[in-house]
């Protein structure tokens, strides 16, 4: 599953749990460096921060129907 805007279907459509299950594939599609380079991501909270705060995410948070925080 490569184009973001089914994804975006996707996410919107599930529970919480089948989003974990996406999640958990989508991450299992990820090279082993691909997979440390994100959690390297996510742990950094700064990082995150200014990742969310793009343009790009902005527009993701749009799609999926949330605010900036992604809240509903």
């Amino acid at each position: 599953m490569n184009n973001i805007e089914e994804i975006i279907k996707r996410m919107k459509n599930n529970s919480e749990e089948q989003n974990r299950q996406l999640a958990k594939e989508l991450t299992q599609n990820l090279s082993q460096g691909q997979n440390d380079a994100l959690s390297r991501l996510l742990s950094d909270k700064a990082l995150v921060t200014k990742l969310m705060n793009t343009p790009e995410a902005q527009e993701i948070l749009k799609k999926m129907g949330g605010d900036k925080n992604g809240h509903q």
